[in-house]
């Protein structure tokens, strides 16, 4: 679908709860994003404080593919490595 499609049906479909930019982005890598005809921008929103690493790092995609492939999601009725490893580093590194 060519952007101007993609933003008619966007209208039809999605709350209007905010007001985003007219651009269908369709790909990031680092700190630049593409929409869907090509063109390229810097990212200045960094995805609204969530890719602090910028979009697409090899190290950060590695190991999430790695993840998936072993665990996605697990009830907090069960305990997990990750969990218990990621909470022992914040206690490591913080005043708790």
């Amino acid at each position: 679908m060519t952007q101007a499609e993609l933003l008619a049906l966007a209208d039809q479909v999605l709350l209007k709860n905010n007001k985003p930019q007219p651009i269908v982005l369709t790909r990031a890598k680092g700190c630049e994003v593409w929409d869907v005809a090509g063109t390229r921008f810097l990212d200045m929103t960094a995805g609204i404080a969530v890719c602090g690493l910028g979009h697409a790092h090899p190290v950060f995609t590695e190991r999430v593919q790695a993840q998936l492939a072993r665990l996605v999601h697990i009830s907090n009725l069960y305990y997990n490595e990750q969990q218990i490893l990621a909470a022992k580093t914040i206690v490591d590194h913080s005043f708790a």
